[in-house]
């Protein structure tokens, strides 16, 4: 092995570690409130291209990307870098998710998050009937049905919580909403570009009002489940130990 290919791997050690390390930083801003949204903003914007491309190309982007970042192209090795980032701090944000049922008082909360995570569709609003909420156990005739597409009971909800578990499915199907968006995209080209992967690559570049508008929308979403979820956790912890705790005084 020679100096350069034992320099190339050391560098790329390095960074993946300074990435695990700014992704658990940036998981624990966002549950706090305080993450840079900006800068999330524009490595998922980064993020976006590379899926986008990827899809347009179908496939080739992405080898193409590889072989560039081989190669040293610091454009490859930062468009790379940020996809890598964005996709751990999504999958670090469904494990915060999953980690609920370490949570003796957020079962049944775990539960129905769980069931949106398998969702195909998202949640459903339905105002014809008056309902159970299952997280809450009052009666509603405005609800969110959270499992139109598995088998098993309906779970309804009150139409309060839309915005968490419609954010919490877009977190869980980041990747092929990406796709279906981007093949929507496509379909809105001119027939005759259809098949010019080079102007359909740089229309999508520079559609930046698009690109905008998506990473706006993923990065939000997770940022409101992390926070939510956050604040609902110190909000039950705190009732336990308003519970457990002992008298002060006789």
């Amino acid at each position: 092995m020679d100096k350069k290919t034992q320099s190339t791997k050391r560098k790329r050690g390095g960074s993946e570690t300074s990435t695990t390390l700014n992704v658990a930083e940036t998981i624990a801003c966002l549950q706090s409130g305080t993450a840079n949204i900006p800068e999330l903003l524009a490595r998922f914007q980064n993020f976006l291209l590379c899926k986008g491309l990827d899809v347009i190309g179908e496939g080739s982007y992405r080898r193409f990307l590889l072989k560039s970042r081989a190669a040293g192209a610091t454009w490859a090795i930062q468009t790379h870098t940020d996809s890598q980032f964005i996709q751990q701090i999504f999958r670090t944000a469904l494990r915060v998710v999953h980690g609920l049922n370490a949570q003796p008082l957020a079962h049944k909360l775990q539960m129905l998050c769980e069931k949106v995570t398998h969702e195909a569709q998202p949640p459903q609003v339905f105002s014809d009937a008056w309902r159970l909420c299952c997280l809450t156990g009052r009666r509603s005739d405005c609800t969110l049905l959270l499992n139109s597409t598995t088998r098993g009971d309906p779970c309804y909800v009150h139409i309060k919580y839309q915005t968490f578990f419609t954010c919490l499915w877009l977190m869980a199907r980041i990747e092929p909403c990406i796709r279906s968006l981007v093949q929507h995209w496509l379909e809105t080209r001119p027939t005759e570009a259809a098949s010019d992967y080079r102007s359909l690559a740089q229309a999508f570049v520079d559609d930046k009002k698009f690109l905008k508008c998506i990473a706006q929308c993923f990065i939000h979403s997770v940022a409101h489940v992390l926070l939510s979820l956050h604040s609902h956790l110190e909000t039950l912890s705190s009732r336990k130990v308003l519970k457990s705790a002992p008298p002060s005084c006789k």
